[in-house]
């Protein structure tokens, strides 16, 4: 019975330790935003007005450049939150219509858990600790497109890896309310100073603690679930948005699980009023077919509709990339879709990506910052079929012949997507 006690002991001091880290973890992110709010005045009082600025920049320039993009900027960061290990990830989707007054948007994922690091990024912009080499999304700014669904964003997250319960960091972004609380703490003399920080703080930048988890996320956390972004929708326009998206996200003429390559399932649900909750899987698997330097050619077979498409991967050195981005941000960016084979009407239902400029701009951009002109043809010129052995994608002649990033190869058509 000695260590039986011995256990029970050693468990009882665990949940004390853990009780006194959430402690000091709603302490510090109340903290957080006192100091802002503090920040905030004293520059106000010195006549400096770059905090009005940023809020602008935030809620106007953001929200009019990630427009539409609210759930694919959250699944990307979603996705850039697990480890590099392929295909080991889970990512849950699920739009709520019937939970709240609008209903309620969740991104969660069983990646790495909500650091101090991480915490401190999401309340600043342009702050993500992400190199541009590891993940999709970079700098952090998509995050803050959450406000044209919501007015106070919610994180719940885990302590460590393997918690049984939210336990970490978690809390929402602030309400109008809150301001009056900051500004009794930040500044108590001064009776005009709430409404200063309304006008000059944006709410994306005060954390404010929580104390109470919904039951809705205590049940992800009990399917394996890490972290948990909660978006109570404002209104009927944000629901309608957040049905589109879903519904474009979800939409097989543009298949998103291509760009995934840290998740090994994708779970998208959808509840509505008066109709049966819709609940679908997409996972995928990935074959290599051929592994070279800075080149990488695979099959992906699509768990939706059975549908298989090659991926082919270039690396291309940065010193060539770097001096052709100014012309790339500054002239247009179409798509393009080289046909091989048949044509007419059938063409216009093959997906398409974009991101950059192709065709004759293209290559004179690689050519004035190569000294070279890449092969006309793209890295796979035939149509790729999986049971003709000799439709299957030959070998490019070099590695410049897949510059342009991702290409997909379907039959009929060559889709080649820029990454910016």
């Amino acid at each position: 019975m000695a260590w039986l006690r011995m256990i029970s002991y050693g468990m009882w001091r665990r949940r004390l330790k853990d009780s006194g880290a959430a402690g000091s973890r709603r302490r510090q992110v109340w903290a957080q935003s006192v100091r802002k709010a503090r920040t905030c005045l004293r520059s106000l009082a010195e006549g400096d007005t770059d905090s009005r600025d940023l809020k602008a920049v935030i809620e106007e320039v953001l929200a009019l450049e990630y427009k539409g993009r609210v759930i694919v900027e959250l699944l990307q960061n979603a996705h850039d939150a697990h480890p590099a290990k392929a295909g080991v990830g889970r990512v849950e989707i699920l739009l709520d219509e019937t939970e709240g007054e609008h209903g309620v948007l969740y991104v969660a994922n069983g990646g790495r858990e909500v650091t101090r690091e991480r915490f401190d990024a999401l309340r600043r912009v342009a702050a993500s600790p992400k190199r541009p080499d590891e993940g999709i999304g970079h700098k952090g700014v998509g995050f803050k497109s959450v406000r044209q669904l919501t007015e106070a964003p919610e994180v719940y997250s885990v302590s460590r890896p393997g918690a049984k319960a939210f336990d970490g960091y978690g809390f929402r972004f602030a309400w109008p309310s809150d301001f009056d609380r900051l500004a009794a703490e930040a500044a108590p003399d001064d009776p005009s100073a709430a409404d200063k920080l309304r006008e000059n703080l944006s709410a994306l930048m005060l954390p404010v603690p929580v104390d109470e988890v919904p039951e809705p996320v205590r049940q992800l956390c009990r399917r394996g679930i890490v972290t948990v972004v909660r978006l109570p929708l404002k209104d009927t326009e944000a629901r309608d948005s957040a049905a589109g998206q879903l519904r474009e996200l979800t939409d097989d003429s543009a298949p998103f699980e291509l760009f995934l390559d840290c998740l090994a399932t994708v779970v998208v649900s959808h509840t509505q009023a008066g109709a049966a909750p819709k609940r679908v899987v997409f996972g995928w698997r990935v074959t290599t077919l051929y592994k070279g330097r800075g080149l990488r050619i695979e099959e992906v077979a699509l768990r939706r509709g059975r549908l298989k498409l090659v991926l082919v991967r270039s690396r291309v050195p940065e010193e060539r990339v770097l001096p052709a981005l100014p012309g790339a941000l500054q002239g247009p960016r179409p798509t393009q879709v080289r046909p091989h084979g048949r044509r007419g009407n059938e063409m216009d239902r093959f997906p398409t990506a974009h991101a950059g400029p192709v065709g004759r701009q293209a290559d004179k951009m690689i050519r004035d910052s190569t000294g070279s002109r890449r092969p006309s043809a793209p890295a796979c010129s035939a149509p790729y079929s999986p049971s003709s052995r000799s439709s299957r994608p030959r070998r490019p002649r070099s590695s410049n012949s897949c510059l342009s990033g991702n290409t997909y190869v379907r039959p009929s058509a060559v889709i080649t997507e820029w990454n910016e």
